[in-house]
């Protein structure tokens, strides 16, 4: 089963990197680009869920794009497809 989780995407304006946070995961990341962060966090969601799944923890529900947009307005949010 695939859970859709939203990415904030930050730049910061003086070094022009970007930050990249996952809030249902609390998970974050700095890269030079838009795509390297969103596989970065993939990849760091997924080792979540597989630790989760293996531990037998509970995975975080996805909070809605349209919450994730007014929490984060001002900012790119966009969404991944991560197996659960």
């Amino acid at each position: 089963m695939e859970r859709k989780y939203c990415i904030i995407v930050i730049q910061n304006e003086s070094d022009g990197i970007l930050y990249g946070y996952m809030p249902d995961f609390t998970l974050s990341a700095s890269e030079s680009s838009a795509e390297d962060i969103v596989m970065t966090l993939t990849q760091l969601a997924q080792t979540y869920i597989d630790l989760a799944n293996k531990h037998g923890q509970q995975i975080p529900f996805p909070t809605s794009l349209d919450k994730m947009q007014e929490k984060w307005s001002g900012f790119t949010v966009s969404q991944i497809s991560v197996q659960v």
